[in-house]
């Protein structure tokens, strides 16, 4: 943005905008892209400090002209290009399949998309009426939806720590939970590869990553007392008045599995 003025508008914003984050690819021409270019001229940013930046608009290198933007013209602004986007059905479904697939799976029913499409137009495009659906809806407690998505390494890490209800100063055994942990899996928080961000999923699971995620388990089993508050026999023990290997099975498959596993791997 910073580099996008009247005199030679800069494309990338504009494109990703579309393509990523509302309407997809297929939805929009590359004179769509150009013309919502010069919507978006004098949009940028001013640094305040050493990590901290606040929107500027510079008016003289703002393109005042004409656009024609997905069938409609006017003297548009980026505002007003946004606004024409919301009014695409394009992206109510983009945006409907999106969180969909996030949090329940990957293979939606044209039907459910075209639901929750409806809801996001009708309610002035609110996310929490969307996600309101979602959580309520028969697909969302599916067979299909179940263990379903794979979690980010993100996820494992930190939902790990919350669920055994381990107390750590950030770190097991000196390497640090976010920047050993999480990277070596592949996702270094808040650095993904490309403006998209990480693809999720299966794409979580490689021989590499898979490898880090078994060692971060053997990690925490092995408790570190110095870094790692982790002590089952305790837990068992405050819980149950004495710790088995029965008790311990059925208490940590039940809060990591939903006890959901066979006989021969319970043995």
């Amino acid at each position: 943005s910073r580099s996008n003025v009247k005199r030679a508008p800069n494309e990338n914003y504009a494109r990703e905008l579309m393509e990523l984050f509302t309407m997809g690819v297929g939805n929009y021409s590359e004179v769509d892209v150009r013309e919502s270019s010069r919507a978006f001229t004098g949009w940028g940013v001013r640094r305040r400090g050493k990590n901290s930046y606040s929107f500027i608009f510079n008016p003289l290198q703002h393109d005042t002209g004409t656009k024609t933007f997905l069938g409609e013209t006017g003297n548009f602004d980026g505002d007003d290009v946004t606004d024409i986007i919301l009014e695409q059905k394009a992206s109510w479904e983009f945006i409907a399949r999106k969180l969909f697939a996030f949090f329940v799976h990957d293979d939606p029913e044209p039907g459910v998309i075209s639901s929750l499409a409806t809801t996001f137009r009708d309610s002035g495009y609110s996310i929490k009426a969307v996600m309101r659906e979602i959580l309520m809806s028969s697909e969302f407690y599916s067979e299909k939806a179940y263990r379903a998505k794979v979690k980010s390494p993100a996820e494992l890490v930190a939902g790990t720590v919350r669920m055994l209800g381990i107390e750590t100063d950030g770190s097991i055994g000196g390497r640090q939970l976010g920047s050993y942990y999480t990277d070596s899996m592949g996702q270094t928080l808040f650095a993904p590869f490309d403006v998209s961000g990480w693809e999720g999923g299966s794409a979580w699971i490689n021989s590499g990553a898979l490898l880090h995620r078994l060692n971060f388990a053997n990690d925490v089993v092995a408790t570190h007392q110095r870094t790692l508050q982790f002590n089952p026999l305790q837990i068992l023990s405050e819980k149950f008045g004495e710790a088995t290997a029965e008790r311990g099975t059925d208490y940590f498959a039940s809060i990591l599995l939903d006890a959901n596993i066979t006989p021969e791997h319970r043995d």
